[in-house]
């Protein structure tokens, strides 16, 4: 999850010491991609991980039926 991609200028120079073009770096940086996702535990064991696909918005029923759900019909009859 190391994705880098924009372009920033970066340097360190003394106060009044102009710096030349070839000690300046440029890198590319941008934000890792992200994942969201959900699990449980209890002094018993952990419940599985729920992924969320990332083009989804989370809202109440989303949750109900795509997190809670799973979580209440699969793990907590075993726990």
């Amino acid at each position: 999850m190391n994705d880098c991609g924009g372009i920033r200028d970066c340097y360190y120079r003394k106060k009044g010491i102009p710096v030349p073009e070839s000690r300046t770096k440029k890198w590319k940086q941008t934000f890792p991609n992200k994942v969201m996702c959900a699990a449980g535990v209890s002094y018993r064991d952990a419940t599985g991980i729920n992924f969320v696909p990332p083009t989804n918005k989370v809202n109440s029923a989303f949750f109900l039926n795509n997190v809670v759900k799973p979580i209440v019909e699969k793990d907590v009859p075993r726990l």
